[in-house]
């Protein structure tokens, strides 16, 4: 068996782990069969199958001749050699696994490291998110909003020039995690969201509003955000899928415009493609559906961060959910969603 290790070497490293794992095989067949039996005696001449006694078994001389006729070992030592040789090879095999977990490389699989593959792929992939983009987070420390104050309340004798709307207001935005703003009603819930999208164009804003660290520029922001208002602002006189294709159009580049179309599969809206907006409450496509579009039409956009300003408002629970069955299909692909 010695010789029998010394002369795998010359084969390559495949070959060698075979022959390894056989040797060991054979070591184990041979420590079976050299172990003594306890009850069986070797009678030259007798019949197979008679017995004497309740604890022996007559066999005939002729499955000795047998044994060494297909070179098995008799000698006891053999037994303690073999087991000797599998204790070995265990050794042997769990030397090579620890080896090969610890110095060896993983395989370099060519569509892992694809120059397509991006931040969107690395989570569990939805057939309507075709367009890779960078997931961005929202901070926003001590923010202060004040308007001017109306005429009408100067005329009832308030002296302030400002009226003090958002006051000292921090907050963060993670990706991936929907932050849902609180409050009862004339909380300014919606003023904050303004403020932080960067949709307040008067009034006066105090404090920062940092993008993954970096403060907020108000010229590129745009491009990698979107706000889904709450009132109704599509065309009643289009379908659903050329809603979303005319914002594809003025929005993004001619190349990506095939791709843009399968994002109505997140939404849900890929039954009513070819369905008429029409008019709230008159006719057309209902309020939760309505939701929805608002949602994919920002959702075309590609942005990171995503503001929805009450998307469950005017909704029963059955239509409620299903818009917040969006918004989580939403923030699995990594966006922000506020």
């Amino acid at each position: 068996m010695l010789m029998d290790v010394i002369s795998i070497w010359q084969y390559d490293i495949g070959n060698r782990v075979r022959i390894l794992f056989v040797l060991a095989l054979e070591a184990a067949i041979k420590a079976f069969e050299t172990m003594p039996p306890s009850n069986i005696r070797f009678v030259d001449g007798a019949s197979k199958g008679s017995s004497i006694g309740s604890s022996s078994i007559w066999v005939p001389v002729g499955l000795g001749k047998l044994l060494l006729k297909r070179s098995f070992f008799t000698e006891d030592h053999w037994f303690w050699i073999c087991v000797v040789a599998l204790f070995g090879f265990s050794v042997l095999f769990n030397v090579l696994f620890i080896v090969a977990l610890t110095y060896l490389n993983r395989i370099d699989w060519p569509v892992r490291n694809s120059l397509d593959t991006t931040y969107i792929a690395d989570q569990p992939s939805r057939s309507g998110m075709v367009l890779s983009f960078k997931p961005l987070s929202l901070v926003f420390n001590h923010v202060s909003y004040s308007a001017d104050m109306p005429a009408e309340m100067k005329s009832q004798g308030v002296e302030e020039d400002r009226l003090l709307l958002l006051q000292d207001v921090s907050g963060a935005c993670r990706t991936g995690i929907l932050t849902t703003l609180v409050g009862v009603t004339g909380a300014r819930k919606t003023t904050l969201m303004d403020v932080s999208s960067g949709r307040k164009t008067g009034g006066y804003t105090e404090g920062n509003i940092n993008i993954s660290g970096y403060l907020n520029n108000q010229a590129t922001f745009t491009r990698v955000s979107g706000y889904c208002e709450q009132n109704n602002i599509h065309s009643p006189l289009v379908t659903v899928y050329e809603s979303l294709l005319y914002l594809a159009w003025l929005r993004l580049s001619t190349k990506v415009d095939t791709k843009t179309r399968k994002v109505m599969e997140l939404v849900e809206l890929s039954t009513l493609r070819n369905a008429l907006v029409g008019l709230p409450g008159v006719d057309g496509i209902l309020i939760e559906q309505r939701k929805r579009l608002t949602i994919v039409v920002e959702l075309v956009a590609n942005p990171s961060i995503i503001f929805m300003d009450e998307p469950t408002s005017r909704l029963d629970t059955q239509a409620a959910a299903i818009v917040m069955r969006t918004v989580r299909n939403t923030v699995d692909t990594r966006r922000t969603v506020l």
